[in-house]
């Protein structure tokens, strides 16, 4: 197995920070700030999980996430949400495009526990 990589979608530096800080000793953590970037590292690196807000740039995680899975199905994707998106986030659970949704707060604990299994489940994948 190469490198796990994760693409943190978060147009926050200080949450990225943290996030580096927290998992970076486990995962090799790429920030995509935006969804150019985002794509660029995608295009040049094998990433098994991305992780993101409901909300990004003040816009709906929904077509990002759309649109991030017909490029790469392998994607593993995590939605981290606040109780006002509890709907948008069950739409994409229910449709599968999510791997997981993590609502607020979240223990690191639990952030580890699911990205642990998001590698096991993206193995899987492209093992088959």
């Amino acid at each position: 197995m190469t490198e796990k990589s994760i693409v943190l979608l978060n147009e926050n530096e200080a949450v990225f920070n943290r996030f580096q800080k927290t998992f970076g000793n486990d995962y090799k953590v790429h920030w995509g700030k935006d969804l150019n970037t985002t794509i660029d590292i995608l295009l040049q690196l094998p990433v098994g999980v991305v992780v993101c807000d409901a909300r990004f740039h003040n816009q709906e995680i929904y077509p990002v996430v759309l649109s991030l899975k017909m490029m790469h199905p392998e994607l593993v994707i995590i939605v981290v949400s606040q109780g006002d998106n509890k709907q948008e986030v069950a739409e994409l659970e229910q449709k599968q495009e999510i791997f997981a949704a993590l609502h607020r707060p979240v223990t690191k604990k639990r952030v580890q526990e699911i990205l642990e299994d998001a590698f096991v489940h993206y193995e899987r994948n492209i093992a088959n």
